[in-house]
């Protein structure tokens, strides 16, 4: 098994990984700073309650917390602890970008369906969202969600996170306008480079989150994509192919939400990893995945290595949120 700690793998006009530039002193760039920086977390907006009221919704910049159903008090304030800790922890240019945008995070029983008038508003802000008006970001925290033959509370884990990771790619981090939001890039590439060119038995599959962005070419594709993403709704016969990668119905963003989705899980593993949170968008090229060990440590000595989170493949996203999300958690 190769080592990649410490890594730099130049990407290309000069792009170097997160984590990895030295500054004149030869430390870590950027260094750790206080997270001086203001970010309102709010938990309720007035005359903002129904499909109808959406267009004159008015937010201010912050992270608004929203119940959009059958949800307790107990439930927003467990996802409003973790907004706070995922504010806390990360650099202050991360808490530069959120309070200059105006988020919601809507803790919801199930995905929308249509059925319900809180699904309504969910679609309604979606829309709103997407045609650019007046709020920046949306991502849904569930509940009461069936999986696996039983209900998932998402309230009760660390999903939070991992939600507030994939917008801070989305609608947050600026992409290639902010040094935050071109290291976040960089280290997704980085990652796709040790899959594509280095011997590493992780492989990642970018289907479920491409959203129609993914290069039908194969030299393109990460290895672990197939050439073929299937349909929009496998169990839908005659649902339309998708073979640039699923679209998603909240996140009508021309982007690739792999990077963020990925970084989330690894964020949302790191928080806790005694709840191995995995990523069934990663595969291995001979058993399983195993949701254990010092993420991109290349501890041998860990449960199921190299098939796990301590594999040196994770190295540029690891040394990403270090550097940017994790600064300042003590």
């Amino acid at each position: 098994m190769f080592k990649l700690k410490p890594i730099c793998i130049a990407l290309g006009l000069s792009l170097t990984l997160a984590g990895c530039q030295k500054d004149s002193d030869n430390n870590s760039a950027p260094a750790p700073t206080p997270s001086a920086t203001k970010v309102n977390v709010y938990s309720s907006i007035d005359n903002c309650a129904t499909a109808a009221d959406v267009p004159n919704c008015h937010f201010e910049n912050g992270v608004y917390v929203l119940k959009m159903g059958n949800v307790s008090d107990v439930q927003q304030q467990a996802v409003i602890t973790q907004v706070n800790n995922f504010l806390t922890w990360a650099h202050d240019d991360v808490r530069k970008q959120f309070s200059q945008k105006r988020v919601i995070i809507g803790i919801t029983e199930t995905e929308p369906d249509g059925n319900g008038s809180h699904d309504d508003f969910i679609m309604e802000l979606a829309d709103n969202l997407n045609n650019a008006n007046n709020f920046d970001a949306i991502e849904l925290v569930y509940s009461a969600l069936p999986e696996g033959g039983g209900i998932v509370d998402e309230t009760t884990q660390e999903t939070t996170y991992q939600k507030l990771m994939q917008v801070f790619d989305y609608y947050v981090d600026g992409n290639s306008n902010t040094q935050v939001g071109a290291d976040l890039l960089a280290s997704y590439e980085g990652f796709k480079f040790i899959l594509n060119t280095m011997p590493t038995t992780i492989r990642f599959d970018e289907c479920n989150y491409g959203n129609g962005q993914l290069s039908t070419d194969p030299s393109q594709r990460i290895k672990g994509t197939p050439a073929d993403c299937g349909l929009e709704d496998d169990s839908d016969p005659d649902s339309e192919p998708v073979p640039n990668g699923k679209l998603d119905p909240v996140h009508q963003l021309p982007s690739n939400l792999n990077p963020g989705a990925l970084l989330g899980t690894i964020y949302e593993y790191k928080a806790k990893p005694s709840a191995q949170k995995s990523a069934g968008e990663i595969t291995t090229t001979s058993g399983s995945f195993t949701a254990a060990g010092d993420v991109a440590s290349d501890d041998i000595s860990s449960a199921g290595y190299p098939n796990n989170w301590a594999n040196g493949a994770f190295t540029p996203l690891n040394d990403y949120l270090e550097t940017y999300f994790f600064v300042n958690k003590k």
